[in-house]
């Protein structure tokens, strides 16, 4: 089998990374969720079709503020639902603003925060939603700081090396990975590779104790396409202090 060729934006990975980072300068008491409530963000990597979306909290409806190849800020509702529902506004044949349904995915029960991927549906067929909607636990209990969480999205299996450590990709599965991480951050060799060693991938990535980092392995498009390296940084912002510190 012949090694794939892996080719990385750089532009796209440092303009999600900066951007990124100062939009978690803001409102850091946002990332502390209240009693009870489940955090949400939202992240897509095309133009979609419906550019106002929406969620819904009790008997409210709020809209989500993408940017393209970075989460969205953290939106809080109500914990107990068992699926996210995002939703567009349409006026009906009296003149009335309705809501419709236009993507839903499951919540995972327990979980504390959910990442949401949003994607346009290739082939739509009778019936279905116009968006597809994907949802991960991305609590920090099952993605901490410090660690990078792999998304294998080809049909082969890969290898991850650090300088520490190898671990396998399974095809079309995830794995979350935590190498050993300078205090002050740093940058730490990274190999990728196919099961008969060939060099898939080799670069440094930027980790940092308070930083996650996904990691996407995507397939090519076609027999001469090259495979894209897709990144999704994230800096935990320090906790809010103390009243009286």
């Amino acid at each position: 089998m012949h090694p794939l060729t892996i080719y990385v934006s750089m532009r796209h990975h440092l303009l999600s990374a900066i951007l990124l980072c100062l939009a978690c300068t803001s409102s850091l008491s946002a990332q502390q969720p209240a009693g009870g409530a489940l955090q949400c963000s939202f992240v897509t990597w095309e133009n979609l079709s419906i550019p106002e979306l929406l969620f819904k909290n009790g008997n409210d409806y709020h809209e989500i503020k993408l940017m393209q190849r970075q989460r969205s800020q953290l939106y809080e509702m109500k914990r107990g639902r068992a699926e996210m529902q995002l939703f567009r506004e349409a006026v009906n044949d009296e003149g009335e603003t309705v809501y419709e349904v236009v993507a839903k995915a499951p919540i995972k029960p327990g979980s504390s925060r959910m990442l949401f991927f949003i994607q346009e549906r290739s082939e739509k067929k009778e019936g279905e939603l116009p968006l597809l909607l994907s949802g991960i636990d991305d609590s920090l209990e099952a993605f901490p700081m410090g660690s990078f969480r792999f998304v294998n999205n080809t049909k082969i299996p890969v290898q991850v090396l650090f300088p520490t450590s190898r671990e396998v990709v399974q095809a079309r599965s995830a794995k979350v990975l935590a190498p050993k991480i300078p205090e002050l951050g740093g940058f730490i060799p990274l190999y990728i590779l196919d099961m008969n060693k060939n060099v898939l991938f080799q670069s440094r990535f930027f980790g940092q104790p308070r930083g996650r980092k996904m990691v996407f392995v995507n397939p090519p498009k076609g027999p001469e396409s090259k495979v894209h390296v897709a990144f999704l940084p994230h800096i935990v912002p320090l906790p809010p202090p103390d009243e009286g510190e």
